[in-house]
């Protein structure tokens, strides 16, 4: 968050139904934060794709 928030860039992050949002502290207007996105619809519009590397997000942002 520090790296992108406030910045002119719209981000969204998943976390997964076990990550304790409260730990991230204030998050800026910029970043989205969900448990989980439709990966499909937000990789057509995105720019750019960071990710841990499982097989699913590579196969998905290949295609």
């Amino acid at each position: 968050m520090a790296a992108f928030g406030d910045r002119d860039v719209t981000v969204v992050l998943s976390v997964g139904r076990d990550f304790d949002q409260a730990k991230l502290g204030r998050v800026p207007q910029n970043i989205f934060i969900h448990q989980s996105v439709d990966q499909l619809a937000v990789l057509e519009r995105a720019d750019l794709f960071i990710t841990h590397g499982g097989m699913s997000s590579v196969n998905e942002v290949l295609y």
